[in-house]
Protein backbone atom coordinates (compact mmCIF):
# COMPACT_ATOMS: atom_id res chain seq x y z
CA UNK A 1 0.00 0.00 0.00
CA UNK A 2 2.99 1.90 0.51
CA UNK A 3 4.22 2.45 -2.53
CA UNK A 4 0.27 2.89 -4.64
CA UNK A 5 0.15 5.55 -1.86
CA UNK A 6 3.37 7.25 -3.43
CA UNK A 7 2.97 6.85 -6.95
CA UNK A 8 -0.59 8.12 -6.41
CA UNK A 9 1.12 11.25 -4.67
CA UNK A 10 3.36 11.20 -7.60
CA UNK A 11 0.63 10.89 -10.63
CA UNK A 12 -1.79 13.40 -8.75
CA UNK A 13 1.54 16.12 -8.29
CA UNK A 14 2.15 15.31 -12.41
CA UNK A 15 -1.84 16.41 -13.02
CA UNK A 16 -1.31 19.44 -10.79
CA UNK A 17 1.65 20.59 -12.88
CA UNK A 18 0.81 19.85 -15.92
CA UNK A 19 -2.78 22.27 -15.56
CA UNK A 20 -0.90 24.95 -14.87
CA UNK A 21 -0.81 27.40 -17.26
CA UNK A 22 2.22 27.43 -19.96
CA UNK A 23 4.47 30.05 -20.11
CA UNK A 24 3.06 33.07 -21.44
CA UNK A 25 3.71 37.19 -21.11
CA UNK A 26 1.53 37.43 -18.25
CA UNK A 27 3.19 34.29 -15.72
CA UNK A 28 6.50 33.81 -14.57
CA UNK A 29 7.75 30.14 -14.21
CA UNK A 30 10.04 29.01 -11.43
CA UNK A 31 11.03 25.42 -10.83
CA UNK A 32 13.50 23.78 -8.78
CA UNK A 33 14.87 21.32 -6.11
CA UNK A 34 13.91 21.46 -2.71
CA UNK A 35 15.58 19.55 -0.31
CA UNK A 36 15.00 18.78 3.54
CA UNK A 37 17.05 17.60 6.12
CA UNK A 38 14.64 17.03 8.95
CA UNK A 39 14.04 15.50 12.61
CA UNK A 40 10.87 13.69 13.18
CA UNK A 41 9.34 12.36 16.66
CA UNK A 42 6.49 10.95 15.30
CA UNK A 43 2.74 10.60 16.93
CA UNK A 44 2.56 6.97 17.41
CA UNK A 45 6.07 7.21 19.31
CA UNK A 46 4.33 6.77 22.99
CA UNK A 47 2.86 3.65 22.21
CA UNK A 48 6.32 1.87 22.73
CA UNK A 49 9.23 2.01 25.12
CA UNK A 50 12.57 3.43 23.99
CA UNK A 51 11.64 4.90 21.02
CA UNK A 52 14.58 5.99 18.96
CA UNK A 53 14.92 7.45 15.40
CA UNK A 54 17.59 9.35 13.31
CA UNK A 55 16.89 11.89 11.07
CA UNK A 56 15.64 11.40 7.52
CA UNK A 57 16.30 13.39 4.68
CA UNK A 58 14.14 14.29 1.87
CA UNK A 59 13.90 15.53 -1.29
CA UNK A 60 12.07 16.32 -4.63
CA UNK A 61 10.85 19.29 -7.25
CA UNK A 62 9.35 22.29 -6.50
CA UNK A 63 7.31 24.25 -9.14
CA UNK A 64 5.70 27.47 -9.29
CA UNK A 65 3.83 29.99 -11.65
CA UNK A 66 3.03 33.74 -10.87
CA UNK A 67 0.14 35.22 -12.80
CA UNK A 68 -0.11 38.61 -13.51
CA UNK A 69 -2.95 39.15 -11.48
CA UNK A 70 -1.00 38.39 -8.15
CA UNK A 71 -1.48 34.81 -7.63
CA UNK A 72 1.00 32.10 -7.26
CA UNK A 73 0.89 28.48 -7.65
CA UNK A 74 3.32 26.62 -6.19
CA UNK A 75 3.28 22.53 -6.22
CA UNK A 76 5.93 20.86 -4.24
CA UNK A 77 6.51 16.87 -3.81
CA UNK A 78 9.16 15.24 -1.07
CA UNK A 79 10.25 11.82 -1.09
CA UNK A 80 12.79 10.15 0.94
CA UNK A 81 16.23 9.72 -0.48
CA UNK A 82 17.06 7.90 3.06
CA UNK A 83 15.49 6.18 6.02
CA UNK A 84 15.02 7.32 9.71
CA UNK A 85 16.95 4.16 11.55
CA UNK A 86 14.44 3.51 14.25
CA UNK A 87 14.84 1.03 17.00
CA UNK A 88 11.81 0.58 19.75
CA UNK A 89 10.57 -1.84 21.91
CA UNK A 90 6.91 -3.19 22.80
CA UNK A 91 6.16 -4.68 25.91
CA UNK A 92 3.43 -6.94 27.26
CA UNK A 93 2.65 -10.49 28.30
CA UNK A 94 0.99 -13.30 27.62
CA UNK A 95 -0.90 -15.96 30.34
CA UNK A 96 1.69 -14.10 33.01
CA UNK A 97 5.16 -14.38 30.75
CA UNK A 98 6.48 -11.05 29.67
CA UNK A 99 8.02 -10.67 26.62
CA UNK A 100 9.90 -7.35 25.42
CA UNK A 101 10.30 -7.09 21.55
CA UNK A 102 12.86 -4.96 20.49
CA UNK A 103 12.60 -3.62 16.81
CA UNK A 104 15.55 -2.55 14.93
CA UNK A 105 13.63 -0.95 11.54
CA UNK A 106 13.38 2.21 9.57
CA UNK A 107 10.52 4.80 9.37
CA UNK A 108 10.26 6.92 6.25
CA UNK A 109 7.82 10.18 5.19
CA UNK A 110 6.69 11.28 1.84
CA UNK A 111 4.74 14.76 1.76
CA UNK A 112 3.02 16.78 -0.75
CA UNK A 113 2.22 20.69 -1.03
CA UNK A 114 -0.07 22.85 -3.21
CA UNK A 115 -0.67 26.51 -2.52
CA UNK A 116 -2.17 28.86 -4.34
CA UNK A 117 -1.40 32.50 -2.82
CA UNK A 118 -2.37 36.38 -3.12
CA UNK A 119 -0.18 39.12 -2.58
CA UNK A 120 -2.27 41.54 -0.46
CA UNK A 121 0.39 44.45 -0.62
CA UNK A 122 4.41 44.58 -1.30
CA UNK A 123 5.44 42.41 1.33
CA UNK A 124 2.51 40.21 2.34
CA UNK A 125 0.88 37.54 0.80
CA UNK A 126 -1.86 35.10 1.90
CA UNK A 127 -2.18 31.25 0.74
CA UNK A 128 -5.23 28.43 0.48
CA UNK A 129 -3.30 25.08 0.43
CA UNK A 130 -3.51 21.10 0.27
CA UNK A 131 -1.35 18.74 2.48
CA UNK A 132 -0.78 14.95 1.87
CA UNK A 133 1.34 12.75 4.54
CA UNK A 134 2.25 9.61 3.97
CA UNK A 135 4.24 7.93 7.35
CA UNK A 136 5.60 4.50 7.35
CA UNK A 137 7.06 2.37 10.01
CA UNK A 138 8.71 -1.02 9.41
CA UNK A 139 9.70 -0.02 6.18
CA UNK A 140 10.05 -2.96 4.83
CA UNK A 141 10.24 -2.84 1.51
CA UNK A 142 13.65 -0.92 2.08
CA UNK A 143 15.49 -2.27 4.98
CA UNK A 144 15.95 -5.61 6.95
CA UNK A 145 13.52 -5.61 10.09
CA UNK A 146 14.81 -7.15 12.74
CA UNK A 147 12.64 -8.38 16.08
CA UNK A 148 13.46 -10.18 18.77
CA UNK A 149 12.45 -10.73 22.43
CA UNK A 150 15.31 -9.46 24.89
CA UNK A 151 13.55 -11.63 27.65
CA UNK A 152 14.42 -14.98 25.54
CA UNK A 153 10.97 -16.25 26.67
CA UNK A 154 9.59 -16.20 22.89
CA UNK A 155 10.18 -17.23 19.34
CA UNK A 156 10.08 -14.56 17.09
CA UNK A 157 8.89 -14.39 12.94
CA UNK A 158 11.42 -13.12 11.46
CA UNK A 159 11.62 -9.23 10.59
CA UNK A 160 10.43 -9.88 7.06
CA UNK A 161 7.00 -11.42 8.09
CA UNK A 162 6.35 -8.19 9.90
CA UNK A 163 4.33 -5.44 8.02
CA UNK A 164 4.65 -1.76 7.38
CA UNK A 165 2.69 0.70 10.16
CA UNK A 166 1.12 3.25 7.92
CA UNK A 167 -0.78 6.32 7.98
CA UNK A 168 -1.80 8.60 5.41
CA UNK A 169 -3.46 12.37 5.75
CA UNK A 170 -4.71 15.17 3.61
CA UNK A 171 -6.40 17.99 4.40
CA UNK A 172 -6.73 22.01 3.54
CA UNK A 173 -4.00 24.95 5.07
CA UNK A 174 -4.39 28.10 5.91
CA UNK A 175 -1.64 30.94 6.64
CA UNK A 176 0.32 34.12 5.15
CA UNK A 177 3.20 34.91 4.26
CA UNK A 178 5.39 37.98 5.17
CA UNK A 179 8.92 39.35 3.09
CA UNK A 180 11.63 41.44 4.03
CA UNK A 181 13.93 42.48 1.14
CA UNK A 182 17.34 43.37 2.52
CA UNK A 183 18.77 44.56 -0.73
CA UNK A 184 18.14 44.25 -4.43
CA UNK A 185 19.11 40.24 -3.72
CA UNK A 186 18.76 39.14 -0.26
CA UNK A 187 15.28 38.92 1.42
CA UNK A 188 14.03 37.15 4.55
CA UNK A 189 10.67 35.54 4.88
CA UNK A 190 8.44 34.00 7.25
CA UNK A 191 5.37 31.93 7.22
CA UNK A 192 2.99 30.21 9.27
CA UNK A 193 -0.09 28.48 8.50
CA UNK A 194 -3.00 26.31 9.85
CA UNK A 195 -3.43 22.47 9.32
CA UNK A 196 -5.85 20.08 9.68
CA UNK A 197 -6.13 16.53 8.22
CA UNK A 198 -7.81 13.45 8.34
CA UNK A 199 -5.54 10.94 8.66
CA UNK A 200 -5.96 6.99 8.14
CA UNK A 201 -4.01 4.55 9.99
CA UNK A 202 -3.29 0.87 9.65
CA UNK A 203 -1.54 -0.67 12.09
CA UNK A 204 -0.89 -4.72 13.44
CA UNK A 205 -1.80 -6.43 17.08
CA UNK A 206 0.67 -8.94 18.44
CA UNK A 207 -0.30 -12.49 18.14
CA UNK A 208 1.06 -14.62 21.13
CA UNK A 209 0.85 -18.67 20.24
CA UNK A 210 2.23 -20.88 22.90
CA UNK A 211 5.90 -19.50 22.96
CA UNK A 212 5.69 -18.05 19.78
CA UNK A 213 5.07 -14.13 18.72
CA UNK A 214 3.79 -13.04 15.35
CA UNK A 215 2.07 -10.34 13.86
CA UNK A 216 -1.51 -10.21 14.61
CA UNK A 217 -4.92 -8.89 12.83
CA UNK A 218 -4.54 -5.71 11.21
CA UNK A 219 -6.46 -2.66 12.82
CA UNK A 220 -7.18 0.21 11.15
CA UNK A 221 -8.28 4.05 12.68
CA UNK A 222 -9.40 7.04 11.89
CA UNK A 223 -7.70 10.43 13.39
CA UNK A 224 -8.32 14.36 12.75
CA UNK A 225 -4.96 15.94 12.69
CA UNK A 226 -4.68 19.67 13.80
CA UNK A 227 -1.59 22.03 13.99
CA UNK A 228 0.96 24.62 12.27
CA UNK A 229 3.62 24.81 9.74
CA UNK A 230 5.79 27.71 10.03
CA UNK A 231 9.54 28.58 8.27
CA UNK A 232 11.94 30.91 8.00
CA UNK A 233 13.75 31.32 4.86
CA UNK A 234 17.00 33.37 3.44
CA UNK A 235 16.99 34.02 0.16
CA UNK A 236 19.80 35.20 -2.44
CA UNK A 237 19.18 35.80 -5.93
CA UNK A 238 21.84 35.47 -8.62
CA UNK A 239 20.55 37.56 -11.30
CA UNK A 240 23.31 36.39 -14.04
CA UNK A 241 21.60 32.88 -13.37
CA UNK A 242 18.13 33.91 -12.91
CA UNK A 243 18.29 31.76 -10.15
CA UNK A 244 17.64 31.71 -6.26
CA UNK A 245 19.29 29.89 -3.23
CA UNK A 246 17.30 29.27 -0.49
CA UNK A 247 18.46 28.52 3.00
CA UNK A 248 15.75 28.02 5.75
CA UNK A 249 14.17 26.10 8.76
CA UNK A 250 11.01 24.21 8.75
CA UNK A 251 8.81 23.32 11.99
CA UNK A 252 5.62 21.31 11.69
CA UNK A 253 3.61 20.14 14.80
CA UNK A 254 0.04 18.50 14.70
CA UNK A 255 -2.16 17.28 17.42
CA UNK A 256 -4.15 13.94 17.04
CA UNK A 257 -7.71 13.34 18.12
CA UNK A 258 -9.35 10.14 17.74
CA UNK A 259 -12.54 9.71 15.18
CA UNK A 260 -12.98 6.10 16.88
CA UNK A 261 -11.94 3.90 18.58
CA UNK A 262 -8.53 4.46 18.30
CA UNK A 263 -5.64 4.62 20.66
CA UNK A 264 -4.65 8.10 22.46
CA UNK A 265 -1.77 10.02 20.38
CA UNK A 266 1.73 11.85 21.07
CA UNK A 267 1.85 15.34 19.28
CA UNK A 268 3.62 14.79 16.18
CA UNK A 269 6.85 17.13 15.59
CA UNK A 270 8.79 17.53 12.03
CA UNK A 271 11.32 19.71 11.81
CA UNK A 272 14.82 20.71 10.48
CA UNK A 273 16.57 22.39 7.79
CA UNK A 274 15.92 22.91 4.19
CA UNK A 275 18.07 24.20 0.95
CA UNK A 276 16.15 25.09 -2.36
CA UNK A 277 17.55 25.95 -5.57
CA UNK A 278 14.79 27.59 -8.34
CA UNK A 279 15.41 28.76 -11.61
CA UNK A 280 13.11 31.52 -12.92
CA UNK A 281 12.33 30.64 -16.49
Amino acid sequence: MKRFIVVSMIIGASVVFMSIPQKSHAADHTIGIYTFEAWWEPSFRNQYTDFNTKPVFLAGPIYSVALENGITITGLVLLPLSDGNTSYNVEGSSSGTPYNLHFDTSMTRADFDLTVSYKFIQNLSGFLGFKAILNCLNDSDDTELTVKDTLGNYSVSSGSEWDDKISFGYGPAVGATYTIPLNDFLFISAGTSLLYSRFYVEDLEIAVTGTAIAEGKEVKYNYNAFGNNSTLNFTCYIDSLSTSIILGGRFQVLKYIAADNGPDLANDYFYGFTISALYHI
